[in-house]
């Protein structure tokens, strides 16, 4: 219920900011995140501004794809969900779910990357390829709750990305239809892949706990 919701929260906020300090590095430090925000004098700026992609990408690539979705067509306005725009290096987030924003922030740090990064924006045209950028941003969200040990939006993120990222593969099949049988069957599992690992967390917490001695037991 949060997807989309125009109504990013502090808690929200708080958990991309502390994904960005885990991840310094001098090109990923250059990212920009907008979140719920309109500005396209500044999206614009930031597609001129972008010296880590060449200038032919950025002008007949960038500059369509920036002036039909972040200035005539923005989020802000129009329901078409959260994104990254790799012309700009910028993300913009409009739902209050913490699992989203890392998932657009994964797709900046792929980029982030990738030496040849007009090239990898526009092999995305290409079939099958945004199956792969994609997982790579899903992957490294995962990861990343991994790696601090956040159980329950770890959990949270196979119900989340999981149905995002069947929407992208049953697109292939029969959109609209596709699309959404596609979200359906990443929602189941999804939830299965969350409910296993719960069950795998339990018996971890289980064997952690210490033995209770029968003090009558010599």
């Amino acid at each position: 219920w949060q997807f989309n919701n125009h109504a990013i929260s502090e808690e929200t906020e708080y958990v991309l900011t502390k994904y960005l300090e885990n991840r310094r590095r001098p090109v990923f430090d250059e990212v920009g995140f907008r979140l719920n925000q309109y500005s396209p004098v500044s999206d614009l700026r930031a597609l001129v501004r972008n010296k880590h992609m060449g200038w032919p990408y950025r002008l007949l690539l960038g500059l369509p794809v920036t002036l039909i979705v972040d200035v005539l067509l923005p989020g802000r306005l129009f329901p078409h969900g959260d994104y990254y725009n790799p012309f700009t290096n910028t993300a913009h987030l409009y739902s209050d779910d913490a699992t989203i924003a890392l998932h657009e922030a994964g797709h900046a740090y792929d980029f982030a990357d990738v030496p040849y990064k007009g090239t990898y924006a526009m092999v995305r045209l290409l079939p099958f390829v945004d199956l792969y950028q994609e997982y790579q941003a899903t992957d490294e969200a995962i990861d990343y709750l991994l790696e601090i040990r956040d159980r329950e939006m770890e959990l949270q993120a196979y119900k989340t990305l999981y149905p995002a990222y069947g929407t992208y593969v049953g697109g292939y099949l029969y959109a609209p239809i596709g699309t959404i049988a596609g979200a359906l069957i990443g929602h189941g599992i999804g939830r299965r892949k969350a409910g296993k690992r719960r069950v795998y967390y339990e018996k971890v917490d289980a064997a952690l706990q210490p033995l209770e001695v029968d003090p009558t037991v010599e």
